[in-house]
């Protein structure tokens, strides 16, 4: 099998696991998919900074879409097709669910963002959309970039609002640490990192079920990459925002490190 096949394959498995606990987690703490969305729409919010971002009337291609409630509360709030993408199929059976009370023009794929072609989607999106923790579990970002360049329209943007790199190499709440700031792996190491880290951000349950593959992906790396596929970069900032909730033991050392960042790419 193709290494990079692996990846993906390794990194399916684990989503699939991952999204059975949330479930049950979701059940068993009776959370409703109305305060999501009431939780999930703020956040995104934060993507209009100084005005940058409209998603009013714009057709947005999320990848890494999970269950589906980020598209389709930008969808309730304005904006025209939405299309989310994922690698996990019961993420995406429960999207479609999730969208079942006649929500029109919100579409979701299952597939492996790196098998869709670039001509499906050809000029389709004014906004393709990267949020919390999607970059992570992307190999390639020179070929991601390349078809994210293809499904925009002209002037079309690319939106991302992710959890900065330099999470990446310090302690988070799933480590034993208290409230100890501490560097766990280095910047500058390059290529797959493997774990089998629980992925339950909904029950934060401590099961180790299923190996997955993520990469450290540079700052500088996310850049080149997408400067390299023809794109300008209209719009850096970096941010104290913890928007993957894990990094709570961090409190009393709030605005040492970035924690999240904000780039907006434009065609």
């Amino acid at each position: 099998m193709d290494k990079n096949k692996k990846y993906s394959e390794i990194n399916k498995e684990a989503w699939e696991y991952a999204t059975t606990l949330h479930q049950k987690a979701r059940q068993e703490k009776g959370i409703k998919l109305e305060y999501e969305m009431e939780k999930v729409f703020p956040e995104l919010v934060l993507t209009n900074l100084d005005n940058k971002v409209n998603f009013s009337k714009k057709k947005i291609l999320q990848i890494c879409c999970n269950n589906g409630l980020e598209l389709i509360a930008l969808k309730k709030n304005g904006a025209n097709l939405c299309v989310g993408v994922d690698i996990s199929s019961l993420s995406i059976e429960e999207a479609r669910i999730n969208t079942s009370e006649a929500i029109e023009e919100v579409k979701f794929y299952n597939c492996d963002i790196y098998d869709l072609q670039s001509v499906e989607f050809e000029g389709m999106f004014d906004i393709v959309l990267f949020t919390t923790g999607s970059l992570r579990w992307l190999h390639d970002l020179d070929l991601l970039f390349q078809k994210v360049f293809h499904w925009l329209a002209e002037d079309g943007q690319l939106v991302i609002y992710d959890m900065h790199p330099i999470t990446e190499i310090i302690n988070d709440d799933r480590q034993l640490q208290k409230s100890q700031f501490e560097i766990i792996r280095p910047y500058f190491f390059s290529g797959a990192q493997y774990s089998f880290n629980s992925l339950d951000y909904i029950g934060h349950t401590n099961d180790h079920g299923k190996q997955n593959c993520w990469f450290m992906h540079k700052t500088s790396d996310i850049v080149s990459a997408i400067i390299e596929n023809n794109f300008s970069i209209k719009m850096f900032k970096e941010l104290p925002n913890d928007i993957a909730g894990i990094y709570n033991k961090l409190d009393e050392h709030q605005g040492m490190v970035p924690l999240s960042y904000l780039l907006i790419g434009q065609k």
